[in-house]
């Protein structure tokens, strides 16, 4: 009997075992392959979701700070009040980005959720490297660039700090991300680069309806007030208020500007009290001089937004700033205006009176700073017009 393999079996043995690994070894390595994709996908998502959650979650964290406007004099708000506020990061390097976070016009307590949030929406695969200032920066290990396109070549900030937001100038964003070899032995230098991208048309779609919704607010309340007061002054007919075709010919939406912002002014307004007092040939209530519900001269921007937040919702500061927190600006006789609303002066029209000498139907623009050139078409959710 034979106790043991011939030299021949061996050597056969072993080259069965060396085809079958041979053959094992591709096996192996697309399965490393599938699973490195699997991986790489899983990152580019939750990159992805990371960044448009981190936007919208920025957007809402400062909309009230962005939507204060501090006196009547003031021309800005929104990003100017927030300057040092972006609500999409930029490439640092060494697998770091940054969010540059305003640490005024919001509470500690608020701005650390937000940082927890923004932390959260990365799902892991970003982390907190450091918080100094207004700059939180996050180390994404499989990072090896970000950057921003607009149609064109590649920018480092789809924001400028202190600037408005354009709603329909929607960025695509890049992501580099390097492939690691299948068989795990070549060196990170060598790794293969590779870019994601995707759009924030989505988000935008939905900021740009949450301003569209915002305006036609403004717009319905504007004009519902309009209505209310025009009926009460035709009712209130000469002598004692003015006469019918004065009452249809006097832009009374300049009243909106009027009074101090207080809930006793907006008592007013919405009231009998504001109700035309007629006194030789004008209304000596409503006049500049009485309670001031007719502003004389020119005014700014800011007091037209603070009276008529006030006064058609009760103070509430989202009404200031669109869905992208740029301000919001009223122009309430912008048929009045050239071309620029944006530098149209907010003139007083005459006080009302006896033969008003002003022409109607009127008009107040709603808009933002993009939008204002109304030499160029804009969408409803960045310029629209109620007639009087």
């Amino acid at each position: 009997m034979r106790s043991g393999f011939t030299l021949i079996e061996l050597i056969l043995s072993m080259a069965i075992i060396a085809v079958l690994f041979a053959s094992l070894v591709p096996m192996i390595n697309s399965a490393k392959e599938d699973e490195g994709q699997r991986k790489e996908f899983a990152f580019y998502e939750s990159m992805e979701d990371g960044i448009k959650q981190s936007f919208i979650s920025i957007l809402d964290a400062y909309e009230p700070a962005a939507g204060t406007v501090t006196s009547d004099a003031t021309t800005t708000w929104g990003w100017g009040r927030i300057r040092s506020t972006s609500p999409f990061p930029w490439w640092l390097g060494s697998k770091k980005i940054r969010y540059s976070l305003d640490s005024r016009g919001i509470s500690s307590t608020q701005r650390n959720r937000l940082i927890q949030t923004i932390i959260g929406s990365f799902h892991g695969v970003c982390t907190q490297s450091s918080l100094s200032g207004n700059n939180l920066d996050l180390m994404c290990p499989k990072l090896s660039n970000l950057n921003y396109t607009f149609g064109g070549g590649a920018v480092a900030r789809a924001h400028t700090l202190g600037t408005d937001l354009n709603p329909s100038s929607v960025p695509t964003v890049r992501l580099g991300f390097k492939r690691r070899s299948p068989t795990g032995f070549t060196p990170e230098a060598s790794w293969v680069n590779q870019t994601h991208t995707f759009t924030m048309a989505d988000v935008y779609s939905l900021r740009q309806n949450y301003s569209f919704k915002k305006i036609s607010e403004i717009r319905r309340s504007l004009r519902r007030w309009f209505v209310s007061k025009l009926s009460l002054e035709l009712k209130n007919g000469a002598p004692g208020g003015l006469n019918s075709i004065d009452d249809t010919i006097i832009p009374w939406e300049w009243m909106l500007t009027g009074g101090n912002g207080s809930a006793a002014h907006r008592a007013t307004i919405f009231g009998s009290g504001s109700k035309c007092i007629h006194s030789g040939s004008v209304c000596s209530n409503i006049n500049s001089g009485g309670i001031g519900l007719w502003p004389s001269g020119s005014i700014k921007y800011g007091r037209v937004a603070r009276r008529i937040s006030s006064y058609m919702f009760h103070g509430d500061k989202k009404y200031n700033v669109d869905g992208f927190n740029n301000q919001l600006m009223i122009h309430p006789l912008s048929n009045t205006c050239g071309t620029n609303l944006t530098t149209c002066s907010v003139t007083a029209p005459v006080s009302p009176r006896d033969n008003y000498s002003g022409t109607a139907p009127y008009s107040a623009a709603i808009f933002i700073g993009t939008f204002g050139n109304t030499g160029t078409n804009a969408p409803e959710y960045g310029r629209t017009y109620v007639v009087f």
